[in-house]
């Protein structure tokens, strides 16, 4: 028999020195809850979020890839333009993050 251990929801976190970046799997930091980014005991931003012509992008994978650094992969969801339409999955968006306190 196994056991299931849950410490809390999935997130992603990394960290270097004295900062850290707590986000949702997909990136985002929704207001309010605890996660951003945080320089000592300072939170420096407490809301971010992404769009595409107004519409959220959908998770497909996201790892933290080292101690320091994510990887996050979205793709599009249907929405129109003035012009025409875009298919769900049309566009592709990559954010790779990075800690890495003033370092070049």
């Amino acid at each position: 028999m196994t056991s299931k251990i849950a410490i809390g929801p999935p997130r992603l976190a990394i960290n270097q020195g004295r900062s850290f970046l707590v986000t949702e799997q997909d990136g985002q930091i929704s207001w309010p809850t605890n996660k951003g980014l945080y320089a000592s005991d300072t939170r420096l931003i407490s809301s971010w979020q992404l769009y595409a012509n107004g519409e959220p992008w959908d998770l497909l994978n996201s790892a933290s890839i080292a101690h320091f650094a994510t990887k996050i992969y979205l793709v599009n969801q249907a929405f129109a333009t003035e012009t025409s339409d875009v298919r769900a999955g049309d566009l592709g968006l990559i954010i790779g993050r990075a800690e890495l306190c003033g370092r070049p």
